[in-house]
């Protein structure tokens, strides 16, 4: 599940929402995990141990980002990406084995501003990702609140490598709810969050339930 959490504006309500998905999830791939929401989700899940990482890069730019991961699995590895480019967002990597094959999971969170159109510092954020996937042996999942619009080269860049984007392979109509589209009724935002993943990951399903837990809406992938 990749979610933004919305800095715990509606902690009670994505509290339910975690709850209510522990038992068959995984992983979680959180964003905006301000303040005391690590804790309160730490409480929910003691079977999942979790790599957490939090910076402020500039006023309008926070990031706190975990990755909560079942704990029958086995990380090998976590690491940051982006963390000293203050113009890019964060990307928090995990390795994990899956007995036989490697997962390798980027759960990100783009920068925020301005707007979500290509700038150079979101075309090498990607790009930034791309190359340290690169390489990789074994299965490859890149997801998240990317912050940018469909129709961008920051968005297809990834596809341009042999990535497949799920939110748009599976037709889903938006990854976002009213309460992003009523502060910017002028310009609403229906797109924010994706995933990529490489060409042999077996996917079974995505979907994005309308469930008003956050500004965003939550991603399941299968």
């Amino acid at each position: 599940i990749f979610l933004n959490i919305w800095k715990g504006k509606m902690l009670e309500e994505v509290s339910r929402f975690i709850e209510s998905h522990k038992d068959d999830t995984d992983i979680f791939c959180l964003q905006e995990v301000k303040g005391d929401c690590i804790n309160v989700v730490r409480n929910i899940l003691p079977d999942f141990y979790d790599s957490f990482f939090e910076i402020q890069k500039a006023p309008n730019e926070e990031f706190a980002q975990a990755t909560f991961i079942r704990k029958n699995l086995r990380c090998s590895k976590t690491e940051t990406l982006l963390v000293d480019d203050v113009d890019k967002g964060v990307v928090l990597y995990t390795e994990i084995d899956l007995g036989g094959k490697t997962l390798h999971l980027c759960n990100i969170h783009g920068v925020a501003h301005p707007e979500k159109g290509d700038n150079p510092a979101r075309l090498l954020q990607s790009q930034t990702i791309i190359d340290f996937m690169h390489g990789k042996e074994g299965l490859k999942i890149v997801g998240g609140d990317v912050n940018v619009s469909p129709d961008t080269k920051t968005y297809n860049m990834f596809i341009e490598q042999g990535y497949r984007e799920l939110v748009k392979d599976f037709n889903i109509k938006t990854t976002r709810n009213h309460f992003a589209w009523d502060r910017f009724p002028d310009n609403p935002l229906y797109y924010s969050d994706y995933v990529y993943v490489s060409k042999y990951v077996p996917v079974k399903s995505l979907i994005v339930p309308d469930v008003e837990v956050s500004d965003h809406l939550p991603i399941i992938l299968d």
